[in-house]
């Protein structure tokens, strides 16, 4: 990702991980702390171009 990232790439994956495991964005946002729209966004990201663009 360009610019400077508000959160760091291991969250990002950590994400993904949770997502592949069957977890929901809610459940991921709460698990993260980190608000829910980000983990829309990012497994957006995940399931439309993969682990690398994701991190």
């Amino acid at each position: 990702m360009a610019g400077n990232a508000l959160y760091d790439v291991g969250l990002r994956l950590r994400a993904a991980e949770l997502y592949d495991m069957g977890r929901g964005r809610a459940s991921i946002a709460a698990l993260l702390g980190i608000p829910e729209e980000t983990v829309r966004k990012w497994l957006d990201i995940y399931r439309s171009a993969g682990i690398e663009v994701l991190a």
